[in-house]
């Protein structure tokens, strides 16, 4: 995933953007910007566990957060949506994502799909 590359400035998190579980990875990366909207994604060191969040620039206190456990394989690993803001698929790297746009979903980033 696009979170093994070297931290910068445009990695931090909006302030008020908290993980309050210590359990889940923490060291967030800038992934892309769609829409007025940033999204970030971590990864443990041991690339069992993912978050992504969903960052509405125009509107930050309707930003999301979610994060997964028990990742093995290529797939799907969590979406997360807030009322008024688009829902977000987080991938693996190299997942097939034809089955998901063909059903509606627009690809924004190798690792984002987002919905409506």
């Amino acid at each position: 995933m696009a979170v093994h590359r070297e931290a910068d400035t445009r990695d931090d998190l909006p302030a008020d953007v908290r993980n309050a579980n210590p359990n889940q990875p923490s060291d967030f990366r800038f992934l892309v910007e769609d829409a007025g909207i940033r999204y970030f994604a971590s990864e443990s060191e041991d690339f069992t566990k993912a978050c992504i969040v969903v960052y509405p620039i125009y509107e930050p206190n309707q930003w999301s957060m979610g994060c997964s456990n028990a990742i093995t394989s290529d797939r799907e690993i969590v979406t997360v949506g807030h009322t008024g803001q688009p829902t977000a698929k987080l991938v693996t790297t190299g997942f097939d994502t034809r089955a998901l746009e063909s059903a509606g979903w627009r690809k924004v980033h190798e690792n984002v799909l987002v919905g409506s």
